[in-house]
């Protein structure tokens, strides 16, 4: 059993440029839930 995560773990994936969901989600986020950002590179 994970000690931090012990009700749910989150993933977000995120467009590379978007630098605020990470933060936002982590303020947002209540005790027992960790959040877990990918970002996707766009090349253009």
């Amino acid at each position: 059993m994970d000690a931090l995560a012990f009700r749910k773990k989150i993933g977000i994936v995120v467009p590379s440029t978007n630098t605020i969901v990470g933060p936002e989600c982590e303020a947002l986020r209540p005790r027992g839930v960790t959040n877990h950002v990918a970002r996707l590179t766009i090349k253009q």
